[in-house]
């Protein structure tokens, strides 16, 4: 429910229903994986560890917004966009996940897990934000538009390729 509100709010926000679209489903892909994840280890759905879907909304939708309204304001040139703001998110993200690893070394086992959860699942949320949106705004949502534009073009220019595409 929280992933469709975000979809909502950043499609009223950016103005682009894809840009909502992207950034929920990379959300959306974190959380799956960061339940699997505990599946696999057999780390329980406890008090501490349920707050991991809210913290991955919250830094996802952090991390996509700022790249994909970059990717808008350098005028769909998502190289620049990951330099400018790739940084940011990195540290951003960096920090918040060392402060919550510390909590592994907690005596309460409630409170390990609760740390490892969510320091796993920012490096997760990262790892999609900065792998997954490029890919999908790249290729799905391009900047350019009009006559003499292809769509081939317009992803060449997104990437940084210099010159035009043969095919038109």
């Amino acid at each position: 429910m929280a992933a469709f509100f975000v979809l909502v709010l950043i499609w009223i926000g950016l103005k682009s229903f894809r840009s909502g679209l992207f950034t929920a489903i990379t959300v959306v892909l974190a959380d799956f994986m960061v339940l699997g994840l505990m599946g696999a280890f057999g780390i329980p759905l406890d008090y501490g560890t349920v707050l991991t879907g809210g913290l991955i909304i919250g830094l996802g939708d952090d991390g996509a917004i700022h790249l994909i309204y970059r990717y808008f304001k350098t005028g769909g040139k998502m190289p620049e966009s990951l330099e400018i703001v790739g940084r940011g998110i990195i540290t951003s993200n960096v920090t918040t996940g060392a402060g919550f690893i510390c909590l592994a070394f907690s005596k309460i086992q409630a409170t390990q897990n609760f740390g490892i959860v969510n320091g796993f699942a920012i490096v997760i949320v990262t790892l999609l934000i900065l792998i997954l949106i490029p890919v999908l705004v790249v290729t799905f949502l391009p900047i350019a538009k009009g006559i003499g534009h292809s769509v081939k073009d317009v992803r060449r220019q997104a990437l940084g390729v210099r010159g035009k595409s043969r095919s038109r």
